[in-house]
């Protein structure tokens, strides 16, 4: 009996194989992993996964990072206004306002380093429990009935299903608990404060050409990460194929003397390195572009903050009654209003490089065709993963 279950289970895996390898060529051919619609879908089922709940342990994790990155923010604040209280002190000559302000700073500089620290710890927690909730669940879906079995062998359309749940599973959670998931959702917030503040220093003309700087950046580096994206899928799937080449070599290596076969063997490495590498180099190439434009943009904001001041200095009014101490204390805080919220959009810009790795990570976990994760057959225009995994 359970010998004509299996028998028929393996029918109609070969069923829904031959279907899917239609299905899939045709995805293939129609799109391409980017930045688009696609990719907010398919993130948002691998949130939903991540996140099932606000009360369960990721969310409020989640939670206790957002409020430690706010306080973290609040530390930055008053530490870089201790700058500007150290000119105060030193262009009057107070020894003791001196003294106050020194134990100031020493008090705000600590807290930004513990802030940092705790943030970075939590960080790390949800890297491990994100981690174990999508493997989980990818594994939930991939050992049912014999989905394996249709994947690694029945399935040709579908490459390394072990390398995505292996090693993109644990780069995707990295790189979005670390570097991503506080700076997208605390960043908006201190640009509409530090907008507020320097508008309130400088003049709307401030704010305004910082905005535009932003915005030209978004817009180059957007051009250049949607290739990246793509490239970047595209290595993933032949890290795996070398790989997987090397694995099949060691799992055969006695076969494989007994033949004398190890130059074929190494015929077959090397043309899986060499597609590899071929992928690779347009990846650096690429990479470089995203790399000078974040760094062009990061270094000319620095210039452009002493720009916004300079305008407020020299084009209005406001500032001609001050002493030479005020002016200085009150230039050092607008320089501080102005450079941080430059960092701000900056810190948004150098994210380019890690959304172009979650991009591409998160393609490759929601590409399978949808056969591979139920029990029975499915219309192959519903688009993967079917409920019950993302």
């Amino acid at each position: 009996m359970e010998r004509v279950q299996l028998l028929t289970a393996l029918e109609q895996s070969e069923q829904r194989s031959s279907e899917a390898k239609k299905d899939g060529a045709n995805r293939t051919k129609q799109t391409t992993p980017g930045f688009d619609r696609l990719f907010a879908k398919r993130l948002w089922r691998i949130l939903r996964v991540m996140m099932p709940s606000l009360f369960k342990a990721t969310s409020l994790l989640l939670i206790l990072l957002l409020a430690l990155a706010i306080g973290e923010e609040f530390a930055v604040y008053f530490t870089g206004l201790v700058p500007s209280q150290f000119y105060g002190a030193l262009t009057s000559k107070d020894s003791e306002g001196f003294k106050t302000v020194l134990w100031k700073a020493a008090i705000c500089i600590l807290a930004v380093a513990l802030g940092k620290s705790f943030v970075q710890f939590v960080s790390g927690w949800l890297h491990v429990l994100w981690r174990k909730r999508i493997t989980e669940h990818l594994h939930r879906g991939y050992c049912r009935d014999i989905v394996y079995y249709d994947l690694n062998v029945l399935d040709p359309t579908l490459d390394n299903p072990d390398q995505r749940i292996t090693q993109d599973v644990e780069r995707f959670t990295d790189r979005l608990s670390d570097k991503v998931a506080s700076k997208l959702i605390i960043t908006p917030l201190t640009v509409v404060y530090y907008t507020y503040r320097c508008w309130e220093s400088v003049g709307y003309f401030g704010p305004l050409l910082i905005y535009i700087y932003f915005l030209l950046g978004v817009v180059v580096n957007k051009l250049i990460m949607s290739p990246i994206v793509n490239q970047v899928y595209k290595q993933e799937k032949l890290e795996g194929d070398f790989r997987f080449q090397h694995m099949q070599l060691r799992i055969h290596s006695e076969s494989v003397a007994f033949y004398r076969s190890g130059e074929t063997e190494k015929q077959r490495l090397s043309l899986k390195f060499k597609e590899l590498l071929s992928v690779q180099s347009v990846l650096v190439l690429w990479s470089f572009l995203l790399n000078s434009s974040v760094n062009v943009f990061d270094y000319l904001g620095g210039m452009l903050s002493y720009l916004v001041v300079a305008l407020g200095v020299f084009g209005t009014a406001r500032f001609d009654s001050l002493s030479a101490s005020e002016l200085s204390v009150l230039i050092s805080q607008n320089s501080f209003f102005c450079m941080y919220l430059i960092n701000q959009f900056s810190s948004l810009i150098d994210l380019s490089n890690d959304l172009s790795d979650i991009a591409g990570y998160t393609h490759r976990h929601s590409s399978c065709p949808p056969h591979a994760l139920v029990s029975k057959p499915l219309s192959l225009s519903q688009d993967w993963p079917a409920p019950g995994m993302f």
